[in-house]
């Protein structure tokens, strides 16, 4: 294909017959970065992430547009830099964050998990619930 310069699979491989299969494949217009080639399989082999392709691209977008925020899953994305984390890998943090150095220069994208609110209105709920009874 004229344009096309990067090949990328994700998703969990199968093992059949002792082969591993490959389960997505996605095409680029745009050659992809050492890190971001790494991170479209990482991203999709991560058992907090899960990341299919679309999203892993999401992210780049993101990475390359240098400003903005993402919410995907459970997690608020927003552009890094200063990371140290190994090149494409999801790294975890204390606090439930996760950094995903894309570049050789240390930037990337910080996932924040975001605060979930149903657990919220259900303690709510329950704060009502308690104050009601203690006024019978």
């Amino acid at each position: 294909m004229v344009g096309t310069h990067a090949l990328a699979f994700s998703g969990t491989s199968r093992h059949v017959f002792g082969a591993d299969l490959i389960e997505d494949v996605g095409l680029w217009d745009s050659a992809l970065s050492e890190g971001e080639a790494i991170a479209v399989h990482a991203t999709a082999s991560d058992p907090a992430l899960g990341y299919d392709l679309g999203e892993a691209n999401q992210l780049f977008g993101l990475h390359s547009a240098g400003t903005g925020q993402l919410a995907i899953g459970p997690y608020i994305w927003n552009n890094a830099s200063d990371l140290t984390t190994p090149l494409g890998i999801p790294t975890a943090l204390p606090g439930g964050a996760v950094a995903l150095r894309l570049d050789d220069a240390g930037t990337g994208v910080l996932g924040v998990p975001e605060p979930c609110s149903l657990a919220l209105l259900g303690l709510g709920a329950l704060g009502l619930a308690a104050r009601r009874r203690t006024r019978r």
